[in-house]
C-alpha cells in the first residue's frame, strides 16, 4: 500500500487506536470537524475553522455539504493526481479538476483512466474545442473499461448550481459532453467547468460540476477561505 495513503489511513483511526504522528493527527482531526451534514436541503452556513496547514475542498451533493482535506498529491503519467479525504473516510481523486476514481460514494468510479486529454485553452485558444478518451471501472455492478469519447466546448457563460467563494463572471466556463460510451446505462449528464488564472499564469479548476451516474451529481470548489490560503502541507509532514 501507498505510503500515503498508510498515513491517511492511520489518520482516520487516530481518535481509537491512536499512534499516528502530530501532523496526520491534526489532517485527521480536520477532516472529521469539516465533515458537515445538512438537513432540509443545502444551506449556506459559515464553514467551521480551517487548519492553514491543510488545503480544502467543498464539495455539495443531494443537500448535503462537505470540506474534503487534501491528504497527497500521487503523480501518475497523465499528470499529478490530488487524493482529497472526508471525515467519514470518503475519497476523491482529482487529475487537472477532473474525477479519476473515488471511494465510499455510490456509484464509486474505482479507475477513471483518461489519453489525449488536452490542456485547458488558454488565451487566444480559449474559444477552441477538443476531445479525449476516458475508460472507467464502475461500482457497484462492477463495469468495467467503459469507454467513452469526452467532448470539451467552451461556454461564453454559465450560472452554477453551488459556486459560493468565487463570481461565476471571474471565470472561465467550460463544458464536457460524452459523445461516445460503452456504458450499459445512459450518457453522464454534461460536465462544467470553472477555470480561472493561478499567479504564474497557468489555468486552474476553481469549481466543476460533475456526475458519476445519470442521478449522481457533485460539484467541487476549491476553498478559499483566508484561513486556507497557505502553502499545501502532504499528509504526515
Amino acid at each position: 500500500m501507498h505510503l500515503h495513503l498508510r498515513l491517511l489511513c492511520c489518520v482516520l483511526a487516530t481518535a481509537l487506536v491512536g499512534g499516528c504522528s502530530t501532523g496526520s493527527a491534526a489532517l485527521g482531526d480536520s477532516a472529521r470537524l469539516l465533515y458537515d451534514r445538512t438537513a432540509g436541503g443545502l444551506r449556506d452556513q459559515q464553514p467551521p475553522a480551517f487548519n492553514p496547514a491543510f488545503r480544502y475542498l467543498r464539495v455539495t451533493h443531494a443537500g448535503t455539504a462537505i470540506y474534503m482535506v487534501l491528504g497527497y498529491l500521487d503523480p501518475t503519467p497523465e499528470g499529478s493526481v490530488e487524493v482529497w479525504y472526508s471525515g467519514e473516510g470518503e475519497v476523491v481523486r482529482l487529475l487537472d479538476g477532473r474525477v479519476v476514481g473515488t471511494t465510499g460514494l455510490n456509484p464509486d468510479w474505482r479507475r477513471a483512466q483518461v489519453e489525449r486529454l488536452p490542456l485547458w485553452p488558454v488565451g487566444a485558444q480559449a474559444q477552441t474545442s477538443g476531445s479525449y478518451l476516458r475508460v472507467r471501472d464502475v461500482m457497484p455492478g462492477y463495469h468495467s473499461n467503459i469507454r467513452e469519447t469526452v467532448r470539451v466546448t467552451p461556454l461564453a457563460s454559465y450560472t452554477p448550481a453551488a459556486l459560493k467563494g468565487a463570481r461565476a463572471a471571474s471565470l472561465k466556463w467550460f463544458e464536457e459532453q460524452v459523445t461516445e460510451s460503452t456504458s450499459p446505462g445512459p450518457m453522464l449528464p454534461p460536465a462544467r467547468f470553472g477555470i480561472a488564472m493561478t499567479a504564474n499564469g497557468s489555468p486552474s479548476v476553481v469549481y466543476s460540476e460533475q456526475c458519476l451516474s445519470a442521478e449522481a451529481c457533485y460539484t467541487f470548489e476549491r476553498w478559499s477561505a483566508p484561513s486556507a490560503t497557505a502553502t499545501p502541507t502532504s499528509a504526515g509532514s
